[in-house]
């Protein structure tokens, strides 16, 4: 039996106690869990929880997600469109670097947090247009994204310059 597998055992029990160097440790004994096929020692916690842990949780739900079929994957793969990607992507730009260059001429000032809005954007409008889950979606929205902020910056300075010899 692995340490992991004792400590489910010691989680659960009325006679655990917190050692801050060493981890759970036994109550009794003072020690960490030693023991093969069960402790003799063992007594139900009626606060302790039946149900997973977390950690077991996400074990399991990363386990489901790897055990996908190759048939589903290749269903899904189907609906995937990189054209249908890159277009809303596009579009996504504009708007994203139009709203930056109005937001930062209107108030003379650029938001820097104004990149983590267009990287959602972006981000959001590959993902939905596309319907794409590999790597390559991932790469588009991400160059995408640095591109947005780019045209962002370059709107609005051309914005701010053109007030200024407006002035």
């Amino acid at each position: 039996m692995e340490q992991k597998e004792r400590l489910s055992f010691c989680k659960k029990c009325k006679n655990r106690q917190f050692d801050p160097n060493r981890g759970i440790v036994c109550g009794l004994t003072q020690q960490k869990a030693d023991f093969d096929n069960g402790c003799v020692n063992f007594i139900q916690d009626p606060a302790s929880v039946d149900d997973f842990s977390l950690a077991e949780k996400a074990d399991v739900a990363e386990q489901e997600v790897v055990s996908i079929s190759e048939e589903i994957l290749e269903n899904l793969k189907r609906y995937q469109n990189f054209g249908y990607a890159l277009v809303g992507g596009m579009l996504a730009v504009l708007i994203s670097a139009v709203l930056w260059a109005l937001i930062t001429v209107s108030i003379k000032y650029q938001i820097g947090y104004m990149a983590i809005g267009v990287g959602f954007l972006v981000g959001f409008a590959v993902r939905f247009f596309g319907i794409g889950f590999e790597r390559k979606f991932g790469i588009l929205g991400g160059f995408l994204a640095l591109l947005g902020c780019l045209l962002g910056n370059l709107f609005g300075y051309v914005g701010l310059s053109a007030e200024q010899m407006g002035n």
